[in-house]
């Protein structure tokens, strides 16, 4: 009897590993974005959460790799090293090396100012008279950019985000823009209350993106397929049974 107990918990157990192990597994590479990605938040961030629960309803695991470095993140997913990355907006030269899955979240680019600032704006033309900090390499929308390269506005270049709030909150700047959510993550990170309490952003959006999940070319054309079809199906389940606007909901300050 003992022989026969001892088998059947031996065959049990190898039932179990077999369907853990039979799970498929997708690599991502992601960079440091709080409050959408980051390696020290629950869950990993807003963004890998809602990536997580997609992919875990077609039956994948994701594992996350973090870099202090979104180019590199770019680069070794474009080779192939990873499945593929996060969270990355469709552009054509990226279309290129990766497929696109659906749009996971959208996100907004706001100008943030001080609240003693009495800043309004719906057109180029009404920016024109204010000092902009903006972060090297970004894109904040075709027709910003475009007013930007012509010299049509008053702008300035920085290499971190941190610093044009540094450079708003010591009066060298009057608007900056920046994801809206990350801005104020960044905020309650960094500064005190008191620097916190000062700031304040203008409600109409410079630009709304849909940054999502992208999966590498170099990777076996099957399974990039299989990949991208089961976030997607999984996103819509998320979106259809309201779990998608509850995650989102619960990293809103």
């Amino acid at each position: 009897m003992k022989a026969r107990i001892t088998v059947l918990a031996i065959l049990i157990l190898f039932c179990t590993n077999a369907a853990t192990s039979a799970r498929d597994k997708i690599t991502l590479a992601s960079g440091e974005w709080p409050p959408y990605t980051s390696k020290d938040l629950p869950h990993y961030g807003l963004m890998s959460k809602i990536v997580t629960e997609a992919f875990a309803l077609a039956g994948i695991d994701v594992d996350y790799t973090f870099y202090d470095s979104w180019k590199r993140c770019y680069v070794l997913a474009k080779k192939g090293k990873f499945d593929g990355s996060l969270t990355w907006i469709p552009t054509r030269e990226r279309k290129k090396y990766f497929y696109f899955c659906a749009p996971a979240i959208p996100h907004e680019n706001v100008f943030f100012h001080l609240k003693s600032l009495k800043f309004d704006w719906n057109t180029m033309e009404d920016l024109k008279p204010f000092r902009i900090s903006l972060t090297a390499s970004y894109s904040y929308g075709k027709e910003f950019d475009t007013a930007v390269k012509q010299e049509r506005l008053n702008t300035y270049i920085v290499y971190q985000d941190i610093v044009n709030i540094q450079n708003l909150l010591q009066g060298r700047i009057e608007i900056f823009p920046m994801d809206k959510e990350v801005g104020y993550a960044l905020l309650r990170k960094t500064f005190p209350p008191k620097d916190q309490a000062r700031v304040t952003h203008h409600p109409n959006p410079l630009q709304t993106t849909f940054p999502t999940v992208i999966i590498s070319k170099q990777i076996d054309p099957d399974r990039a397929e299989h990949l991208v079809a089961a976030f997607n199906n999984g996103l819509k389940q998320l979106k259809k049974n309201g779990r998608h606007q509850e995650i989102i909901s619960r990293y809103q300050p």
